[in-house]
């Protein structure tokens, strides 16, 4: 099963754009990334949908890198790291298709550890999308 990490990317006070979440998915010999807003907190955007951009796919690096961004571009840290199985449906104009996400070590009381990830067209842009799955009719991750 491949991986996905979420790094909190924090950037310069000066920087054009504003600290946010980048959600990094392991698709072979790249991650492919996506960007949200901080807003209310990461725990906010789950069951509802979130604004988000498409990002250049990143180095395979990023699933373990914590620390300083070159070119003065902040520093990341992981907020959440687990597996995700992409769904044999038709992927987005974006070519991501939808996952469900197997998120590793939350210890968030009636949390759920599985959830379907998706990227749909919103009333002003692209939206992320994360609702939980039921555990009894949950897949089962293969490792």
């Amino acid at each position: 099963m491949l991986q996905f990490v979420v790094l909190l990317h924090e950037l310069p006070d000066d920087a054009e754009i504003g600290s946010h979440w980048d959600w990094m998915f392991e698709t072979g010999t790249t991650l492919e990334t996506w960007r949200t807003p901080i807003g209310d907190g990461m725990l906010a955007m789950f069951e509802i949908g979130w604004p988000c951009e498409r990002l250049a796919d990143h180095r395979r690096d990023y699933l373990d890198y914590q620390g300083p961004v070159s070119q003065n571009r902040g520093s990341v840290s992981q907020v959440f790291r687990g597996r995700h199985e992409p769904l044999a449906e038709t992927a987005t104009r974006d070519n991501s298709a939808p996952r469900i996400l197997f998120f590793d070590g939350i210890n968030i009381e009636d949390f759920p550890s599985c959830w379907r990830w998706e990227v749909v067209g919103g009333e002003t842009g692209m939206e992320m999308r994360l609702t939980a799955i039921d555990k009894s009719s949950r897949p089962s991750p293969s490792s």
